[in-house]
């Protein structure tokens, strides 16, 4: 093992890295790490998990493991213009 590129420390260049908390093995790993490197260089909050998007609405049942997407909202709209 060595440290990775951009993250040597002078003086300690043989010391190796530990890690504090094991993700990745986890379901979540891939999220963890975009959510930290995106928080990096942007300003961001975590709302949790999405109820609607660009005017789809999503409907989850974990039990039966089912996603529907809806946009039910929208054509009403629509049609309330025309």
């Amino acid at each position: 093992m060595k440290q990775p590129d951009g993250f040597l420390v002078e003086g300690k260049q043989d010391y190796m890295c530990r890690l504090r908390k094991n993700l990745y093995g986890l379901k979540q790993a891939p999220r963890q790490w975009l959510k930290k490197q995106l928080g990096e260089s942007f300003v961001m909050k975590d709302l949790g998990v999405a109820k609607q998007i660009l005017g789809i609405r999503i409907i989850r049942e974990s039990k039966e493991r089912k996603l529907w997407l809806s946009q039910e909202h929208y054509i009403k709209r629509v049609l309330q213009r025309f």
